[in-house]
């Protein structure tokens, strides 16, 4: 997940202010909520068999803000 990063298209420039301090916003979450914004955001996650995250498909709504 570290390595996702927000582009910086212009529609996404308006959102990137409240992204800024995400990993304190993320640690803030409880796991459910954690859960619950990551199947708003991803229509799915595939990890190796070390845990390592090896895809992300975000779903159509959010594809111009993670590259």
């Amino acid at each position: 997940m570290e390595n996702l990063k927000p582009h910086a298209c212009p529609e996404a420039q308006a959102i990137m202010p409240l992204l800024a301090d995400f990993p304190t916003l993320w640690a803030q979450m409880t796991p459910l909520e954690q859960r619950t914004i990551l199947r708003d955001i991803f229509s799915g996650l595939y990890f190796d068999g070390n845990g390592a995250l090896c895809e992300a498909r975000p779903h159509a709504a959010f594809k111009e803000l993670i590259k």
